[in-house]
């Protein structure tokens, strides 16, 4: 075999490798690699506790995460509170937005009726009816799928909190070992790849997950800070909501602003349609900057390339997809480096 065929068999079998990892033994290590990632995070914290107070690393650790995810569970409580306030407001005003909306259905069928010279009356008659029918086909639906499905949430949950115990006392024990981890690393036969594949990804990981929480963060921010300045009543709501879109590239932000203008602009109120115009405008090009600038720099993927990546994620493994796409394109390319310069 010449030698591009070589190198062509070669990305084959590694990119074969790489989805065979991500589909199968992933799932497996996710607790233990969620427990590096945290190790990695409250090791500076741990390692000056233990230097200028004394407290054992183990105990120091331990005292760090419980810090961190009591600070992050606080900030969920406060946003969760305001959210759940916007949706009991949302909820109480249903009855009212429907009323809205009969109105201007009303005017609708009647200018309808009056043009196509029909029984006063009849278009909303045909519509209650069709109301009834969909009604009914709900409740008929709904309760056998949330008895159906029920079940997977609540062992969803279990899984999600079996994870998460596991990733946090792992996390413990892998700085309270981290002098052996050390050592055997140095000793294994191939220090040299994994020193080199570990150093890529956790900087491609890294970087990847801090500027998307970045972006997210921001773009939430901004939309909260921008809507609630609008006297949006539900400007917290909606803007975790966009904040959340606008992290999915399939979606983005436009999903919910694009629209919402073009409402704005129908009923005439031009001034809230260009203020939403700016947000949308402040927002996508956020996003483009600091994307195309930091995580291209950083991960050594170009736009398309991570767009492409990304979509290619998404098809084969869902939305952890979006994540593992890239991820896996960089180490299809960090060990099909290493393999060439063998």
């Amino acid at each position: 075999m010449s030698r591009k065929q070589k190198r062509a068999i070669t990305i084959v079998g590694i990119t074969g490798a790489v989805y065979l990892i991500f589909r199968y033994l992933l799932p497996l290590v996710i607790p233990f690699l969620l427990a590096f990632v945290f190790a990695r995070a409250v090791w500076p914290a741990a390692r000056f506790l233990n230097h200028h107070l004394k407290i054992p690393k183990t105990w120091a650790a331990s005292g760090m995460l419980l810090l961190y995810f009591g600070i992050f569970l606080g900030i969920l409580w406060i946003i969760g509170g305001k959210l759940v306030e916007q949706l009991d407001f949302f909820v109480d005003k249903i009855p009212e937005y429907v009323n809205h909306v009969c109105g201007y259905l009303n005017g609708f069928c009647g200018e309808l009726e009056h043009l196509f010279h029909l029984e006063s009356g009849s278009i909303m008659g045909q519509l209650k009816i069709i109301q009834e029918g969909a009604k009914d086909n709900m409740i008929s639906f709904v309760m056998p799928y949330v008895m159906t499905n029920s079940l997977p949430v609540v062992k969803w949950l279990a899984e999600f909190f079996t994870v998460g115990t596991v990733a946090v006392l792992s996390a413990v024990m892998i700085i309270g070992e981290r002098d052996h981890i050390r050592a055997w690393r140095e000793e294994t036969m191939f220090r040299r790849e994994l020193t080199l594949i570990g150093r890529r990804m956790g900087m491609v990981c890294g970087a990847y997950i801090k500027v998307e929480g970045i972006i997210m963060l921001m773009t939430t921010v901004i939309c909260m800070a921008g809507l609630t300045l609008m006297k949006n009543t539900y400007g917290i709501l909606l803007g975790g909501l966009i904040g959340i879109l606008d992290a999915l590239p399939l979606f983005g932000t436009g999903t919910i602003f694009i629209p919402w203008i073009v409402v704005e602009l129908i009923r005439g109120r031009f001034l809230a349609a260009v203020y939403l115009a700016v947000l949308y405008g402040i927002c996508y090009f956020l996003r483009e900057i600091m994307e195309a600038r930091l995580l291209g720099e950083k991960i050594g993927l170009s736009p398309l390339q991570t767009m492409a990546a990304m979509y290619i994620g998404l098809k084969l493994f869902g939305i952890f997809g979006l994540f593992l796409g890239p991820i896996g394109w960089i180490l299809v390319k960090e060990i099909d480096k290493i393999c060439y310069s063998s």
